[in-house]
């Protein structure tokens, strides 16, 4: 750990969304097993999120693990909309069921487009949830 005091936690208890929805309960245990709860408001959990990611990204490196052998979700269904800017927003089911939107724009979603095609062909079924 770093030169931080901190709680080390050892592990996810269980999480509940609060009532008025304002806010996500997060029930951990320490290294001791001493449960205790945590809540992230609302309009912080995107940010909650994304310093998640990074900071898995930063410790995969750190640890060499290797690129091609990521931890990743297994994706339940995938919907797709498109903004009046022709953007397109992927938005993916996950874990326990939670959905996290992805604002794709510029040369992104043609490069995934053909990354696609090369993978399974033009003529590929679609599969999923594509709304």
């Amino acid at each position: 750990m770093p030169d931080i005091e901190a709680i080390p936690v050892q592990a996810i208890v269980g999480m509940k969304t609060a009532d008025d929805g304002q806010n996500l309960i997060l029930q951990l245990a320490d290294t001791a097993g001493t449960e205790f709860h945590l809540a992230i408001p609302r309009d912080q959990l995107l940010a909650f999120v994304d310093v998640a990611a990074l900071s898995k990204e930063q410790s995969d490196k750190i640890l060499n693990i290797d690129p091609n052998q990521r931890d990743a979700f297994k994706v339940e269904t995938c919907e797709m909309s498109f903004q009046p800017n022709r953007s397109l927003v992927l938005t993916l089911t996950f874990g326990m069921g939670g959905k996290l939107s992805f604002l794709l724009e510029g040369d992104i979603p043609p490069v995934m487009l053909e990354a696609l095609r090369t993978h399974f062909g033009s003529a590929a079924p679609a599969t999923g949830q594509v709304g």
